[in-house]
């Protein structure tokens, strides 16, 4: 609810400092109902990562809100079926579930580094909670380093 709510007072001054017309009015609308039906589907930090790097991406090339960014749903949301069995929302573990394998708990670390990625090392080595992957293909080098 704090994000809907923060949604409509951002949509607001949009439209009253002209950076968004009429008719991005609709789009924007759509984007927010969109958000709320991935919330359904997906762990909600997942969501709230996903639509980071979507109004990035969206301020970036200034395409229309509710435009479909493929790239962004498979690398940052995470499926609520991979949610630890019996475990309550009300339980702080979404960003990093823990999923059984071979009758063994690990971590399920849903989605690249930022520091590996944009810097090629990151502080916290092996003991990072996420992956460390290129962003763009998933191979075994930073994102800074991907062959163009």
């Amino acid at each position: 609810m704090e994000w809907t709510a923060a949604s409509c007072r951002i949509l607001a001054k949009l439209v009253l400092e002209g950076k968004i017309c009429v008719d991005g009015v609709a789009h924007y609308l759509s984007y927010t109902v969109k958000l709320s039906c991935l919330a359904q589907r997906y762990v909600w930090v997942t969501v709230l990562l996903y639509d980071r790097e979507y109004c990035r991406a969206q301020a970036n090339y200034n395409f229309p809100w509710g435009s479909d960014v493929p790239h962004l749903i498979s690398v940052r949301l995470v499926h609520r079926n991979d949610r630890i069995p019996g475990g309550g929302k009300s339980e702080k573990k979404d960003s990093f579930q823990l999923k059984q394998a071979s009758g063994s708990a690990r971590y399920q670390k849903p989605y690249p580094c930022n520091l590996f990625n944009t810097e090629g090392t990151c502080k916290y080595g092996c003991n990072c909670r996420f992956t460390h992957e290129c962003n763009k293909c998933k191979g075994p080098h930073p994102g800074c380093e991907h062959p163009k």
